[in-house]
């Protein structure tokens, strides 16, 4: 009892702190805007379209300058302004293949948006869970506590033995320890919640007082190709081809360009050389160059380690899809298994309970039946609702995760 008291007090402080009834939608909004991982997702996106323009990434430029004492204008007394040119192709190739980085950074938000909505709703209907079995153990809890005194009654009267007035309390001290649990993992779960919509410390309250069935559509086929996860895949096999085609321009040429420009030092020249004759221009030439690869033994060795990386992010994502498949057979089968034993909670179990519940209420007046026995049915009434409660759970985590499988 001294723990329990403990902990309402904890629960009492809690309710001081910040507190927001939020819906669902709601949290998905707020969540997208303010999760820092979604942030650093969206970042990545700017990097890689950033780094898109060191496509165009040319070699420095080289300027030198010459003198030779022992000449007159000849190129050795010169500027040179020179350049190294790759082939066009290759910052074309090099290009596409940065362009293919993007649309793998924006596959990644995809997957990272997919998994924080899922997070935030599994963690959501957690608490709308936790809330629905904390307000049927409450009802128990009136139930077992006018049990408990009338067992108390009976006892001192001489009615009873004391064994049932020991069993309320056991029932009674049992239902309270269940509350107390289920009150320490609504916590931890309003804790999770927070840290996921960046805001630390706030408590956020589901705003449905009711636990009931979400009102998702079940994708009934899975299109991996289309799914979060499908498109990452892809468009991570997408940059490996590319990587292959950007190895390959390795075997092509590339070019020098060279110009060269007169600069005699008139008072540096201690040979006394004649450089009169040279004071028509200053243009002394130019050069092109060509730079082939005659040893390509490197370049073969990195086409095929990118042939191979390219066949590997195909297995990758052929593994993926089995794997992605046989996970949303497995959850379409829960579904069907969910929603199987809700429909017969609500359509079978509930109504004869309900029948149960009415007939103990006229027999108990009309002295037929003990007390006992109503607060026996009265607990089971209690215990059915309980059950579809944890059907109705199950039912919806479920649609959650095909939801996320299916990339919706």
């Amino acid at each position: 009892m001294k723990k329990f008291l403990i902990l309402c007090l904890a629960f009492v402080s809690l309710g001081i702190q910040a507190q927001r009834r939020l819906a669902l939608a709601e949290c998905l909004a707020l969540a997208e805007e303010s999760n820092y991982g979604l942030q650093a997702s969206k970042l990545d996106i700017e990097q890689a379209r950033w780094l898109k323009n060191t496509a165009w990434n040319l070699d420095k430029t080289s300027l030198s300058l010459s003198q030779d004492p022992t000449s007159g204008g000849s190129p050795d007394n010169s500027l040179t302004l020179s350049q190294n040119l790759d082939f066009s192709t290759v910052y074309k190739v090099r290009k596409k293949t940065l362009q293919a980085e993007v649309g793998v950074a924006e596959s990644r938000l995809n997957v990272a948006r997919n998994d924080l909505r899922f997070k935030v709703a599994t963690l959501y209907e957690n608490m709308v869970y936790v809330q629905e079995q904390m307000r049927l153990l409450t009802l128990q809890d009136t139930v077992l506590k006018a049990y408990l005194h009338k067992a108390t009654v009976r006892y001192k009267a001489g009615e009873a033995r004391q064994l049932e007035q020991l069993t309320a309390n056991r029932l009674l001290q049992n239902n309270l320890q269940e509350k107390q649990a289920l009150q320490s993992t609504f916590w931890n779960l309003q804790q999770q919640l927070s840290a996921l919509l960046g805001a630390p410390g706030e408590a956020v309250v589901p705003a449905e007082d009711s636990l009931q069935v979400l009102p998702l559509e079940v994708p009934l086929a899975l299109n991996f190709e289309q799914s979060a996860e499908g498109q990452l895949l892809r468009s991570e096999a997408v940059v490996t081809e590319r990587r292959v085609t950007e190895a390959k321009t390795d075997y092509l040429p590339s070019f020098n360009l060279g110009l060269r420009h007169q600069l005699v030092i008139s008072g540096w020249n201690p040979y006394g050389i004649d450089r009169s004759k040279f004071d028509k221009g200053n243009f002394m030439g130019f050069e092109v160059g060509v730079s082939f690869p005659l040893f390509t033994k490197a370049t073969r060795a990195k086409v095929r380690a990118a042939k191979l990386q390219s066949e590997m992010a195909i297995l990758a994502l052929r593994q993926a899809e089995l794997n992605q498949q046989t996970a949303y057979s497995q959850a379409l089968e829960q579904y069907r298994q969910a929603k199987q034993r809700l429909n017969y909670y609500s359509q079978v179990a509930m109504p004869e309970v309900q029948k149960m519940v009415r007939i103990a209420q006229v027999s108990y007046e009309n002295a037929d039946i003990g007390y006992i026995e109503y607060v026996n049915t009265l607990q089971e009434r209690i215990s059915t609702r309980l059950k579809q409660a944890e059907a109705t759970h199950e039912l919806n985590q479920s649609l959650l995760q095909l939801q996320r499988l299916a990339g919706q």
